[in-house]
């Protein structure tokens, strides 16, 4: 499952606070903790 979200051209902040109301709905960073911590490294 994939999420793309979009904005008008400059409007970068508008993506971010979608991207932050979805995830804080729909948490993420718990279910793959293997590859957080490959990257994180």
């Amino acid at each position: 499952m994939g999420l793309q979200i979009i904005g008008r051209r400059y409007a970068d902040a508008d993506v971010l606070t979608a991207s932050s109301v979805f995830e804080e709905f729909r948490p993420w960073h718990n279910t793959y903790a293997v590859l957080q911590t490959a990257f994180t490294a």
